[in-house]
């Protein structure tokens, strides 16, 4: 009995402390992760905010000539779609102060990358280590994990439009396009980064965790016997009061102290029974005087006709009478 409560509740409590830490696991796996992302998240906002268009200089003079027009209102509908035409060579994105971004940005083995293309697949800005990174090793600008566990994880964030510097161009660009939602120049930025860290911090906490699950497992698998053993002991008790009833006694009830709710109806039901054969060997008891009494008369008389024979054995009829009257006794009895 005590075999078959330790394993189910053993396999139970072990069961239960996988699934528990399993979904712990899986939850402070997919949090850090998710900082990890809303990290490079802010990187790449941190990026786009340093993001401006400025003039070609090539193309300055024509470009301030079409704005001075814009701004003074006497853009003609040529001069308007002239720009529109030349904005996408007389303008360039420009990053402003590149060397205050992150530190890791700017060595190779700083573990963490960055791009910015235009919108026709150019790129106008990247770290000096992009190109060490291998395409395979980190994810798609979905966010996707490649491979599982990759090396790295990336992140797009795509622009509507690129702000100019100047907010003169700015309105003048305004006021050239109109009503029309026509964007100077659309960027995105690209920022990857080595998961290491985090890999590291998940590999700790999966160590720990099988730690800490495997020592629950083992104290769980101790209060189980403890309680085990604890649940079971009036059981033990109501065994040793059976083994202390004499069967020669027939007076012996078992006497078991504050027995459990379970127990109490088998120790009612045992006490009943004892009652029951109590009774029996007492109805036996009466049976057996009462028989011995109704036998004693007849024995003696034949004992006696024995004895009368015995001491006249020459005697033919006495011998005869003494047999019939035997044979009387006999029947009688």
């Amino acid at each position: 009995l005590r075999l078959r409560l330790l394993v189910p509740l053993g396999i139970g409590l072990t069961l239960l402390l996988l699934v528990v830490g399993g979904a712990l696991f899986l939850s402070v796996r997919g949090a850090l992760y998710a900082g990890f992302q809303e990290t490079l998240r802010a990187k790449a906002r941190s990026i786009a905010a340093r993001l401006e268009l400025r003039v070609v200089p090539s193309h300055r003079t024509r470009v301030e000539a079409l704005g001075a027009e814009a701004l003074g209102g006497g853009a003609t509908s040529d001069a308007r779609r002239e720009l529109l035409d030349l904005a996408p060579r007389a303008f360039a994105v420009h990053l402003v102060s590149p060397e205050t971004l992150d530190p890791a940005f700017a060595r190779p083995e700083g573990g963490a990358f960055y791009r910015v293309r235009l919108r026709d697949g150019r790129t106008a800005f990247r770290s000096p280590s992009w190109p060490d990174v291998p395409p395979d090793e980190w994810t798609d600008t979905e966010g996707t994990v490649l491979g599982g566990y990759p090396r790295c994880q990336g992140l797009t964030l795509v622009m509507g439009e690129v702000r100019f510097a100047d907010t003169r161009w700015q309105q003048a660009w305004n006021t050239i396009r109109g009503d029309e939602a026509i964007p100077a120049l659309q960027a995105q930025v690209e920022v990857v980064e080595r998961t290491d860290e985090v890999r590291s911090v998940v590999r700790m906490l999966a160590i720990g965790l099988i730690g800490f699950i495997a020592l629950l497992v083992l104290a769980g698998f101790v209060l189980v016997i403890v309680l085990v053993r604890r649940g079971l002991r009036p059981l033990t008790r109501l065994r040793d009061e059976i083994d202390r009833l004499d069967p020669s006694a027939h007076d012996q009830r078992v006497a078991l102290e504050r027995p459990p709710a379970e127990l109490a109806p088998v120790v009612d039901a045992l006490n009943l029974r004892l009652d029951a054969l109590q009774e029996a060997f007492e109805r036996e008891r009466r049976t057996t005087a009462h028989i011995a009494h109704e036998l004693r008369t007849p024995i003696a008389e034949l004992r006696s006709l024995t004895e009368v024979a015995l001491q006249f054995p020459d005697d033919v009829e006495l011998a005869r009478q003494s047999l019939e009257q035997g044979h009387e006794a006999a029947v009688h009895m």
